[in-house]
C-alpha cells in the first residue's frame, strides 16, 4: 500500500446492528451460514475485525454504519503515514 491508499472492507457486523432482531438474524438464522457456507465463514465481532486489522500492520481510520440494511464500511490506512 502506499501512504495515501484506504482499504475499504465492508461487512455485517452482527453489534454494530441498529435493531437488535437484526443482530440475532445475523448470528442465529442467517440463511448463507445456515445453507450455503463452506465451513471457513465466520460472523465477526467489530472489535475481533480491528484486531485483525491491527495486526496487519493498519490503521482503523473511520467506520461509518447503516449501510444499506446493516453494512458498516470500515475505512483502513497504514499507521506510519507521512504528511
Amino acid at each position: 500500500m502506499k501512504d495515501d491508499t484506504r482499504l475499504y472492507i465492508m461487512e455485517t457486523f452482527w453489534d454494530r446492528q441498529r435493531f437488535e432482531t437484526a443482530a440475532f438474524a445475523l448470528t442465529q438464522i442467517s440463511l448463507y451460514f445456515t445453507a450455503l457456507a463452506n465451513g471457513s465463514s465466520k460472523m465477526y465481532h467489530s472489535d475481533d475485525m480491528i484486531r485483525c486489522i491491527e495486526n496487519a500492520g493498519l490503521l482503523v481510520e473511520e467506520i461509518k454504519d447503516e449501510i444499506g440494511k446493516g453494512h458498516s464500511i470500515v475505512i483502513c490506512r497504514k499507521w506510519n503515514l507521512k504528511k
